[in-house]
């Protein structure tokens, strides 16, 4: 989760958890995005909820 969400981009640290079996295919695939798309995948409404129900 440091790598993903408190660190600089970094593709060597990426490419680390990608190619690590002890990680959860669901954390793999994170960094594998991160890698294609050049960043983080948006966790706004997983930790967030959906905007509607968000307090001002």
């Amino acid at each position: 989760a440091d790598i993903l969400f408190n660190q600089v981009r970094n593709e060597a640290d990426l490419l680390l958890l990608l190619e690590n079996p002890a990680l959860s295919p669901n954390w793999r695939q994170h960094a594998a995005y991160w890698l294609e798309h050049g960043t983080v995948a948006d966790w706004q409404r997983r930790l967030l909820g959906p905007e509607s129900l968000r307090l001002p």
